[in-house]
């Protein structure tokens, strides 16, 4: 089933769910993954704007919403880039479950679909605007988590 392409895009709501239950599950044990920092200028000039560093903390549930937001967002007939690698993180899962193995470098080489796989985790600028929106973009309050 795993590397029939129509399967796949029949079972695409199912797998969303799957990741989604995952999530819900890791929300409270979710840690740190990527760190981002950017930095503005003052228009195109080398000066830099008064409040101009951020830092962005992409945690491990995050990304996978971020994936998932993604695949809901593509057409319903295809495999995108997205969705294919859920159904990779989906496949190793269960692969792990059974075996006690992780073989991700076989499954990506199995179910690519006839598509390239190196960009396979590539976002376009949607994934900005879904990461900048409400449900992902938390600022900093100054308050420690101990309270202090």
């Amino acid at each position: 089933m795993w590397s029939n392409k129509s399967k796949m895009i029949e079972k695409r709501a199912e797998l969303i769910e799957a990741v989604e239950e995952i999530i819900r599950n890791g929300i409270e044990e979710q840690t740190p993954l990527v760190i981002v920092a950017e930095w503005r200028t003052i228009g195109q000039s080398p000066r830099l704007d008064e409040n101009t560093f951020d830092v962005f903390v992409i945690t491990d549930m995050a990304l996978l919403t971020l994936f998932t937001e993604t695949v809901k967002r593509d057409p319903a007939n295809t495999i995108s880039r997205p969705y294919r690698s859920l159904i990779w993180l989906l496949k190793s899962l269960f692969d792990y479950s059974i075996q006690e193995s992780l073989q991700f470098v076989n499954v990506t080489n199995q179910l690519n679909f006839g598509l390239q796989s190196d960009k396979s985790a590539a976002f376009t600028n949607r994934a900005t605007e879904l990461l900048y929106g409400d449900n992902f973009l938390h600022r900093a309050t100054g308050v420690r988590p101990d309270g202090a």
